[in-house]
């Protein structure tokens, strides 16, 4: 099982990459994540770290949201969705030159249904030609309507909660780039696995949005946006 190492970084997957590994006939299906299972399937969507995120609270009465309690950096696998670089943010860098190489992200969950854990014998085949033809394979759900509708809650969610001067708000497709699912134990709280929510394209940039100053304080809250 992924983790974190005593230094606060994310532990990848043992199998990430090893496609040589045997294949059982009833894959991917026995490795997908399934209902009535442990774990809350959540989202944390990163932004670019121009200023301080804070505030947490409740959407509603199954959904909350917070600041992430870890940074995301911006190289990640780009076709492995387990390839996940992640690093605690007490324990992210602080120095001017890697400080701008680390996302802060805010974190949603819904506590509606409880899933089973995937397996991270997915993490061999998730950035390979069986994942471009089987989405689940990539994104390690056991339906690609029940993902499509995680999706479009939590967009939904993220822009609720987030306004203009948020860099890249509004937030669409385009931003799960910056985002990961994460697996929440409903007991512990603990994220067991994270995944990434879309493969990484190269050359992208960063920019803070007209008003998003330096060390400007995002501050997370309900609020209705005008049409």
């Amino acid at each position: 099982m992924a983790g974190w190492n005593e230094n606060g970084k994310w532990c990848q997957p043992s199998q990430i990459w090893k496609v040589e590994q045997d294949i059982p006939q009833n894959a991917p299906d026995n490795w997908l994540s399934k209902p009535d299972g442990d774990y809350y399937i959540g989202i944390s969507f990163h932004i670019s770290p121009f200023g301080f995120i804070k505030g947490s609270g409740r959407i509603n009465s199954t959904t909350s949201f917070k600041p992430s309690d870890f940074h995301i950096s911006r190289s990640q696998d780009p076709y492995n969705s387990w390839g996940v670089n992640a690093i605690k943010s007490k324990s992210a860098p602080s120095d001017c030159m890697e400080y701008w190489n680390w996302l802060p992200g805010i974190s949603i969950i819904s506590e509606d249904k409880k899933f089973t854990l995937p397996s991270e014998e997915l993490s061999a085949h998730a950035g390979t030609e069986w994942a471009d033809n089987d989405a689940r394979v990539f994104h390690g759900i056991f339906s690609d309507d029940v993902h499509e509708k995680l999706v479009t809650q939590y967009m939904e969610d993220i822009n609720t909660i987030t306004g203009p001067r948020v860099p890249g708000w509004p937030f669409g497709l385009r931003q799960l780039k910056d985002a990961v699912f994460i697996w929440v134990h409903s007991e512990s709280k603990e994220i067991h696995a994270m995944l990434l929510a879309s493969v990484v394209q190269s050359g992208d940039k960063y920019w803070a949005v007209a008003g998003a100053e330096c060390n400007t304080v995002i501050e997370l809250k309900l609020e209705h946006h005008a049409a």
